[in-house]
C-alpha cells in the first residue's frame, strides 16, 4: 500500500506540482457593493484571508479630488480581520486577480 501511494506521488510530483506556490488572490464582488481582494478559504466557511479592500482617499492631484487605494482590510477597520466568512447568497461574482494587473502590483507592494 505505501509502496503504491509513493508511486503515485512520485508520478504526480513529477508532473511539476509545487507544494511552496503561493495561493492566488481572488476578488469578490457581494451584492452591497463591497469588493474583496484574498486568498480563499473554503474550510470551515467560504471566506477569504489576507484581506484587501478598495478605498477611496483624497488626492488632491486628482481632478475628481479623490484616487482609489487598495488597502489591507486589518488597516481600513476597527478590529483585526485579516481573514473573513463570506455569504454565498450574496456573491455576485468571484474572478482571479491577474499576476500583472495594477491591484495585484499594489497588493504586493504593501
Amino acid at each position: 500500500m505505501a509502496v503504491a501511494f509513493g508511486g503515485i506521488l512520485t508520478i504526480y510530483l513529477g508532473q511539476g506540482f509545487d507544494f511552496a506556490k503561493e495561493e492566488p488572490y481572488y476578488a469578490v464582488q457581494m451584492e452591497n457593493g463591497d469588493l474583496y481582494f484574498g486568498k480563499m478559504t473554503r474550510f470551515p466557511k467560504f471566506g477569504l484571508e489576507e484581506v484587501y479592500i478598495v478605498q477611496s482617499v483624497s488626492d488632491p492631484t486628482s481632478p475628481l479630488g479623490s484616487s482609489l487605494r487598495v488597502t489591507p482590510l486589518d488597516q481600513a477597520t476597527i478590529w483585526k480581520a485579516d481573514k473573513i466568512e463570506l455569504n454565498d447568497d450574496k456573491i455576485i461574482s468571484i474572478s482571479k486577480v491577474g499576476e500583472g494587473s495594477q491591484v495585484m502590483q499594489a497588493i504586493k507592494g504593501q
